[in-house]
């Protein structure tokens, strides 16, 4: 729930963060107030959006456990067993496990930075 929280205050403040002018475009070619937000603020406001929602995805990721997909928590919980009966490994353990995250975050960034040039496609940069 705390990072829905943010993520709901991500979207409030990119929504805003689109220049008024844009609004006012809008409403002077006679667009509705959800033509305005779908065709015009919304476009503008995702591009502001995903660089953060990457950010906190992957937040999302190291704080679960996802027990449903991989159990991550069951994952470092035999780390530290193991860990805990040889005594001289520590650091290959935590090594190893610094690694899975790594592997299982890695698709993730992918899928961040793909969709940030999807949504750029066709838009003027400075």
């Amino acid at each position: 729930m705390n990072y829905g929280a943010y993520m709901s205050e991500v979207v409030r403040g990119s929504i805003l963060a689109v220049s008024s002018g844009q609004s006012e475009a809008a409403t002077a070619l006679n667009m509705s107030r959800f033509q305005r937000m779908r065709f015009v603020i919304l476009p503008q406001a995702i591009r502001m959006m995903l660089p953060e929602f990457g950010n906190y995805l992957i937040q999302m990721l190291k704080a679960t456990s996802l027990v449903s997909i991989i159990s991550l928590a069951d994952i470092t919980y035999v780390g530290l067993l193991y860990r805990d009966a040889n005594i001289s490994e520590g650091v290959a353990v935590f090594t190893m496990l610094l690694v899975l995250y790594f592997i299982i975050a890695l698709p993730l960034i992918g899928l961040t930075r793909w969709l940030e040039r999807w949504a750029s496609k066709g838009v003027a940069t400075e």
